[in-house]
Parts: structure tokens; sequence; C-alpha cells
């Protein structure tokens, strides 16, 4: 699950930057956000590019949608519904949460729910992940599906005990495999991921957490380039459980 998701995210972020270091794509998506009229090379190439977004988000399932936003505009391009506007009624709450990223930050990833339009037939609730462009003032907005996230994390746990979370840097958790954190359980996870990314380390990192709730192996992996963790909870009683028929083998 961490490969899968970890490479449809890498996939999708590379892919969506070499787009936006294309000096035709700036242009053509310039002209698109000033409602000026293309070219039919210009239209040809944003056709193009649009079928290439298709393309990521039909190869890799977690992925629901793409956005590119340049700076000073009141549009923004969306893979599902092309050119959106901030004063309708669709999606564009993340606008105030990417005014608000830290100038030093690349990255920043937020869950939120994205309104349901003449195209989906309830709301969806999304993990994004926010991605700066390099050569011009903008950014690469890539909206994982929440849903489909959470029954891959049931689906791998099953009725094992075992939790399974996805966390961003601070250590909160983004989704869960049907499992709530304790306080005292989440306040110790806070401060292992701030551990880890303060560090950032790339290496799995494991370690026992003995709260009020009981005793933990918890296994932490960072994704590329820290912008979220895979967390595993294993309780001492499931793991005894689980090499009890090991241990019965030398008796």
């Amino acid at each position: 699950f961490q490969e899968s998701l970890d490479l449809a995210v890498s996939a999708t972020l590379v892919q969506c930057k070499l787009m936006t270091l294309n000096s035709n794509f700036q242009i053509s998506l310039q002209k698109l956000l000033r409602n000026y009229d293309l070219s039919y090379d210009e239209l040809t190439f944003f056709n193009i590019s649009k079928t290439v977004l298709h393309s990521i988000t039909d190869s890799h399932s977690y992925i629901d949608s793409i956005y590119f936003y340049l700076d000073g505009y009141d549009l923004y391009f969306s893979s599902v519904t092309g050119l959106s506007d901030f004063n309708g009624n669709y999606d564009y709450d993340w606008y105030n949460a990417y005014l608000s990223m830290p100038a030093s930050e690349n990255l920043y990833i937020l869950p939120r729910t994205i309104p349901k339009t003449v195209h989906t037939t309830q709301d969806i609730p999304v993990i994004t992940i926010f991605e700066r462009m390099t050569i011009t003032r903008g950014v690469i907005l890539v909206n994982i599906n929440t849903a489909m996230l959470s029954d891959t994390l049931d689906t791998i746990t099953g009725n094992s005990g075992v939790q399974l979370f996805l966390l961003n840097p601070d250590g909160d958790a983004l989704i869960s495999s049907d499992t709530v954190l304790s306080s005292t359980l989440s306040a110790k996870l806070n401060k292992l991921t701030r551990e880890i990314e303060e560090e950032q380390q790339l290496l799995l990192t494991e370690k026992w957490l003995v709260t009020s709730d009981g005793i933990y192996m918890c296994s932490i992996m960072p994704a590329t380039d820290h912008y979220a963790y895979l967390c595993a909870l294993v309780p001492l009683s499931v793991l005894l459980r689980m090499l009890l028929p090991h241990l019965l083998l030398f008796v």
C-alpha cells in the first residue's frame, strides 16, 4: 500500500511539474485563465495536456482530480471540470489554505471535501497535496480520494487487530483503518512523527509506545518528500497472538 500510494502521488506530481515547465503549457494556461482565445497550435497542445491529465487520474485509482492555479487569477484549471471560477459554487475552499502556506514550504497536505457538482452525485472527501510551481508563481493540487484509501486500509488490516494510519507531518491522522485514536496515543504519535520530520529520516522507524490504553509496536514510514507518513500500530496482545504458534514449536 505504501509503495502503491507513494508511486501514484510521486508520479503524478512529477508529470504535473514537467507540464508546468513547458512554455507552451504555461502560455496556453495563462491565456485560458484570462479568457483569451487560443491559437490552433495552442489549443491542440492544451487538448493533449488534458488527455495526459485524464490518463494520470485513470491510471491511478487513488487520484480523484488535479488542479493548476496561477497566482493573481480568479480561475483555475481542473482535470474534471476544466476552467472553474472562484465566484461559483464549486470547489474553492483550497484557495485560502494555499494563501496560508508558509513561504518556506513547497509541499502541504490537507484533508477536506470537494462539493458535489453536475459531475458527481455526492461530496467527495479528499486529501489534497499542494506543491508550488518552480518557475512561475502558482500551485499544483493533487486530490486523493479518501474513501478509496480507507477501504484499502480496511482490506489490509481485516480483523487482525493491526491499526493503519496515514499521518501528516505533524502526526495527525488523515485517514485510518476504521480506528479512532485516543488522545494519549495521538499525542505520542504527534511527538514521534515530528521527531522523524525534523531529522528527515528516510527509513522505517520502529518504536514501542506505552500508554494508559496499552502497549503498541509502532512502525512509521515516510513517503517521498515527507508529504505524509504511513503508520502501523500493533497492540502487544496482537503481537503475542501472532507469535504464539511459533513459540509453541519450541515447547
